[in-house]
């Protein structure tokens, strides 16, 4: 299996600014890896007021999949979040989760809607 990853596809987009064109370059992009049978993940980056999940509001209505990563202060502590938002053909939790990098590999521990993480991680 191939795999293909662009980080980011703001900075590669960031000249088209109309999104009709940005959603074309990507449907291509995206019909071209598939057709080479290629796992693709493009990253896009998002502010923190988007009402969107990438920064021209098209990529995400024509991926198959959407994994918001983030931080969130909680008690003087800076912790990073994932949340997977879409996932095309599964059902999935849309909850959020600290990620925490550890030595042994990814940690993924739900946050409590009280912002405190479970586990007592």
């Amino acid at each position: 299996m191939k795999r293909f990853v662009l980080d980011s596809v703001t900075s590669v987009t960031y000249r088209l600014k109309d999104p009709e064109l940005i959603r074309e370059f990507l449907l291509r992009l995206g019909t071209m890896l598939s057709a080479k049978n290629c796992t693709s993940l493009l990253v896009s980056e998002i502010g923190d007021a988007a009402e969107g999940y990438s920064s021209s509001g098209v990529a995400e209505a024509i991926t198959d999949g959407v994994i918001v990563t983030g931080n969130l202060e909680r008690r003087g502590d800076l912790l990073r979040t994932l949340q997977v938002v879409k996932m095309r053909g599964t059902s999935h939790s849309r909850a959020k989760y600290v990620l925490d990098l550890t030595t042994e590999g990814v940690l993924l521990v739900p946050l409590l809607k009280g912002g405190s993480v479970s586990g007592g991680a």
